[in-house]
C-alpha cells in the first residue's frame, strides 16, 4: 500500500537526481532526519544520485539499500521483494 506519510510507511523511496554539492547535502539532511523521526524505517535510494552518493550512503549505513536510475522502471516489484532485505545493492547504472 502506498502512503505519503513517511509515519505510516514501512518503506521510503527516495528518487535523487542530485548535481550540486548542495543538493546532495539536503538528501544526507533528510535521510539523517527519516532515521532520527522514525528508526525502524526502511530507506531505499534510486535516481541518478545514486552514482554519486549511494556507495557512501550504504556504507555509512545511512540508507538500507540502493537501485541505479536504469532499475527505476521496476520500483514496485524491487520495493516488494526485497523491502525485508536488510542489505541490497541492485545495478548502480
Amino acid at each position: 500500500q502506498v502512503t505519503f506519510q513517511e509515519q505510516e510507511a514501512d518503506v521510503v523511496v527516495i528518487n535523487s537526481c542530485t548535481v550540486t554539492n548542495g543538493a546532495d547535502s539536503g538528501i544526507r539532511n533528510y535521510i539523517n532526519s527519516i532515521k532520527k523521526k522514525y528508526p525502524s524505517i526502511k530507506i531505499f535510494f534510486t535516481g541518478c544520485g545514486v552514482s554519486t552518493q549511494a556507495k557512501k550512503l550504504f556504507e555509512l549505513k545511512k540508507v538500507d539499500g540502493v537501485f541505479g536510475h536504469s532499475e527505476k522502471e521496476k520500483i514496485n516489484e524491487i520495493v516488494e521483494d526485497l523491502k525485508w532485505n536488510l542489505n541490497f545493492i541492485k545495478n548502480l547504472n
